[in-house]
């Protein structure tokens, strides 16, 4: 922590966090180092934890049975009217009208999606052509000179001469020479 007289609100988070033995190992440890080199963080700390060990020290108090059984009586035995929104969907009918409705637009949705045309010029579509058929050019070119590599440089320098000296052996080992 930088010199500064106000602790921002991250920072006394993690003090507090610390102080009641909720924050990581990490925010711990920066807390008490931080601690020992300042004192107002000293002093807020100290303060959150005298803080923490009486909360700590509260006794348990059992709420009242009575209290308890008004409170039950309150939340469940009233006669609360729903809202309106809901009283229209619990019938059948109206929610069988809005379910119908949502199809219908949702179909309508779908299926009648305006139709868009690209409209090109004759030019470029002539242009367009002549990319198309330059870039193919191209690739034919590219494929050919791969074809003529493998075919004559590969094939007859590299593969055709093991082949050839692996058919003279097994000729040579059946026919006994």
């Amino acid at each position: 922590m930088k010199q500064q007289k106000i602790i921002d609100d991250k920072y006394l988070d993690k003090i507090i966090s610390a102080a009641y033995g909720d924050s990581g190992i990490w925010d711990k440890i920066k807390i008490y180092r931080d601690a020992k080199r300042y004192p107002e963080v000293k002093k807020l700390l100290d303060e959150y934890r005298a803080t923490s060990d009486e909360v700590k020290n509260f006794a348990n108090v059992k709420c009242p049975d009575d209290l308890l059984n008004k409170a039950e009586k309150e939340i469940f035995n009233s006669e609360r009217k729903p809202a309106n929104f809901s009283m229209v969907f619990r019938k059948p009918v109206f929610s069988s009208a809005a379910l119908v409705i949502i199809l219908v637009i949702a179909a309508l949705l779908i299926f009648k999606q305006p139709n868009h045309e690209n409209k090109y010029s004759k030019a470029e579509v002539l242009t367009a052509e002549l990319q198309v058929k330059e870039s193919l050019g191209l690739v034919g070119k590219i494929f050919k000179k791969t074809q003529n590599t493998i075919s004559y440089d590969v094939l007859d320098k590299q593969v055709v001469p093991p082949i050839k000296k692996g058919m003279n052996v097994v000729n040579n080992l059946l026919n006994g020479g």
